[in-house]
Parts: structure tokens; C-alpha cells; sequence
């Protein structure tokens, strides 16, 4: 059974045969797609979408079940990894069905009695709005799992900065 994982947060140094070659104990990867964003400071990074062949099933079932399942790549550093949501209607196909059913109703390729075409029409703009509602809910999905990763950096910087006080402290005490 195919699998496919995302890591919302990749610096652009990394390349594909450096994450298929991460991902390798997991499973046999498949493909790895990168989606290249900027961040608010105008930063580039990438997003990162792995998919597998076959995976293992401690894998698949860790990434599903826990909330900030990490992977520590080149030592130290670490990815969050979430598990893929599948999109069922992407903006390019409800684009490309627009762009054929306009054409095909301006071609009279659509054979409506004169009677029905109102009715046609209010059918298709129903079609079309249940299309954009069904993508606004995918794009909440997406929102729900930048929260998740920008809640897990926040409590790293959180037990990061209570280190730095233990050491702070640490070092205060043997000054003294």
C-alpha cells in the first residue's frame, strides 16, 4: 500500500536525492515532489511531499498517531513530518472542468432542450459551488497542519529557552 508523508518546513539546501536518501529506511520511496514558498521575512523554503511504494508499517502508524513525529536528519537537525491529506479536487481540474463545460455549452456541444437551459445553468453554478466548498475545507485542512507545526517549534523554542536558563542559572551558582 502506497503512503506518502509531508514536511511542511525544508530549507532549500536540501535536494531530492538528500531526502529520498532520509526517507530510505522507512520504505521504498517512490517520488519526492518540493513546493517552494517564501515566509513573512521573505525567506525561501520548501515543503515537502514524500510518497512511498511501500512503507513500514511502524512508520505509516507513527506518523498517523503522534501530533510532532520528528525525523533527525545530518546529525542534529530534525523534520516534522505529518501524513499527506489527499485532495480529492485540485484548483487546476475545477479550472479545466469550468474551462470545458463553457466551451462545450458555448459550442452547443450540450444538447438542452430551450426549456431546461436555465435550469442546466443553475445545475452547473451548483456543481461549481459545491466544488469551491469542498476545496475551502481541504485548504482548513492545510491551516490545521501549519498550526500543528508551528505549535510544535514553538514548545522546542519553549524547552530551548528554559535549557538556557538552567545554564544560565548553572553558571551564576559557580560564580558566586
Amino acid at each position: 500500500m502506497s503512503f506518502s508523508v509531508y514536511i511542511p518546513y525544508v530549507f532549500t539546501n536540501f535536494d531530492k536525492t538528500y531526502v529520498t536518501n532520509v526517507f530510505k529506511k522507512y520504505g521504498d520511496v517512490r517520488d519526492v515532489d518540493f513546493v517552494n514558498k517564501t515566509d513573512k521575512r521573505g525567506k525561501s523554503y520548501n515543503s515537502v511531499f514524500v510518497h512511498f511504494n511501500t512503507c513500514s508499517e511502524k512508520f505509516e502508524n507513527d506518523v498517523k498517531t503522534q501530533k510532532d513525529f520528528k525525523i533527525t536528519h545530518d546529525g542534529r537537525w530534525f523534520w516534522i513530518v505529518l501524513p499527506k491529506i489527499y485532495k480529492p479536487v485540485t484548483m487546476d481540474y475545477e479550472k479545466l472542468l469550468c474551462e470545458k463545460l463553457l466551451t462545450a455549452w458555448n459550442s452547443k456541444d450540450i444538447n438542452v432542450p430551450p426549456e431546461d437551459e436555465d435550469n442546466e445553468v443553475e445545475k452547473i453554478f451548483a456543481q461549481m459551488d459545491e466544488m469551491e466548498n469542498e476545496i475551502d475545507a481541504e485548504e482548513s485542512n492545510l491551516i490545521s497542519i501549519d498550526w500543528r507545526y508551528v505549535q510544535a517549534i514553538e514548545q522546542e523554542n519553549i524547552n530551548l529557552r528554559m535549557e538556557i536558563y538552567k545554564l544560565h542559572n548553572a553558571l551564576n551558582s559557580n560564580l558566586i
